[in-house]
């Protein structure tokens, strides 16, 4: 009897430290160019980055396969800078996409409020223009200070038949994540990255980026650790998010915003066969991970978008009759020094002059009355030896005669 009171007493325990879901057998899609910058995994390593500097490169690394961005659609993934603003007690931590020379797009904040000695709150917020209003996702709180009473919106508990066991989180216990510790040191100096267009890190290359369907697969497979950790959330709870931040600090790109508008970033949803291929992809590489034998969530409701065909516009004339297709990259692209070996190269023009390798001609100044467009006469070759030989032939008997001359005359003088 006591036995069974333990074992009863135990699983009481066990339903107070953790809440076990069935995830749903649905895909989070908001058809937003946010789909291919997943949140939920951008949480996920700031809270095992030391530092928001080893945060940015791990965030930019090609191999935890988070960043896959292409905001300025030049198949190349974009480089995502972070840039720490501070108000106060509370740090505005801004992952800002550099889309081309002059211009950059804000594609997240994460907002850390510090609200009671050793304790604080976080929250990451995807901006409008990627991932709609409201998009926030935070730890699972479970605290006196976070309200926690209102259910996580079902859509985000998970994907596939993976089952989920929810692990709460503390304020008390967020403070000790290694980048908060370091921010709120006295001598703490503020992180702004000092990378710009053309200008990054000398190990960083950008790479092509993948089709989302294959992102998400790869990604459906750890959701068994971001819903169990995370969750998304209605509303933000730094009160001066709007005058602070969203009013003074917020960075838009027009150019993003046309290149939206026009549906050219439909394109990623184009391949939903290649699900399969980054679920294979995922099992090779964590053959022991929890999900690794997980079925993904079915893909026969999702629609298979065209590649957009975009006619280039002229100013009050006719447009031009060829069409140009946006391209997009495939999931796994052949490169070999950063070059996608399935284009075909160029094929070069046969008979065409160098002409690079073609010197200029010297122009002779003009000389007096001379005319410049006039031909010049072009010097007449001989051959020295007969020349020289016929010159002395011809002169020999002109030079006897004025020697004769010259002698006859200093005889008369004597």
């Amino acid at each position: 009897m006591k036995k069974a009171q333990l074992l009863f007493s135990f699983f009481l325990l066990l339903l107070n430290s953790f809440t076990t879901t069935k995830a749903q057998d649905s895909i989070e899609k908001l058809n937003l160019p946010g789909d291919n910058l997943n949140l939920y995994a951008v949480m996920k390593i700031f809270q095992e980055s030391p530092t928001l500097e080893a945060f940015e490169k791990t965030l930019n690394d090609r191999d935890s396969k988070i960043n896959n961005l292409d905001l300025n659609n030049d198949n190349q993934v974009d480089y995502i800078k972070v840039i720490d603003h501070v108000d106060g007690n509370v740090h505005n931590i801004v992952l800002q996409d550099i889309t081309n020379r002059s211009e950059s797009q804000d594609v997240a904040v994460i907002v850390i409020q510090k609200i009671k000695d050793n304790q604080v709150q976080i929250q990451i917020i995807g901006d409008e223009d990627l991932y709609g209003k409201d998009y926030i996702i935070e730890p699972n709180f479970e605290t006196d200070d976070i309200e926690t009473k209102t259910t996580p919106n079902p859509g985000y508990t998970g994907g596939g038949s993976q089952t989920i066991i929810v692990e709460k989180v503390t304020t008390r216990e967020i403070y000790d994540w290694p980048i908060v510790r370091v921010i709120y040191m006295p001598d703490y100096i503020v992180w702004t990255s000092p990378w710009y267009w053309d200008y990054y890190p000398a190990l960083w290359n950008p790479w092509t980026p993948l089709y989302w369907h294959y992102y998400y697969g790869w990604h459906d497979h750890w959701n068994y650790y971001y819903y169990g950790h995370y969750r998304h959330w209605h509303d933000c709870r730094y009160n001066r998010w709007n005058n602070f931040y969203f009013r003074q600090i917020r960075v838009r790109s027009p150019y993003y915003i046309k290149m939206r508008e026009s549906g050219v970033y439909k394109t990623t949803y184009s391949r939903p066969d290649l699900i399969k291929q980054s679920s294979l992809d995922f099992k090779t590489r964590y053959p022991n991970a929890p999900s690794a034998n997980e079925r993904l969530p079915k893909i026969n409701n999702i629609k298979s978008v065209q590649p957009r065909s975009i006619r280039p516009k002229q100013n009050n004339a006719v447009q031009n009759q060829e069409t140009i297709t946006v391209p997009h990259p495939e999931s796994q692209p052949k490169i070999k020094n950063n070059e996608r070996t399935d284009i075909p190269k160029e094929q070069p023009i046969r008979n065409r002059p160098n002409v690079d390798a073609i010197q200029p001609q010297p122009v002779r100044p003009k000389q007096n009355n001379e005319r410049n467009d006039m031909p010049r006469e072009l010097p007449i070759r001989i051959r020295p030896n007969d020349n020289r030989n016929i010159d002395k032939k011809r002169e020999l008997p002109e030079r006897q005669e004025n020697k004769r001359e010259v002698n006859s005359k200093k005889g008369g003088r004597k």
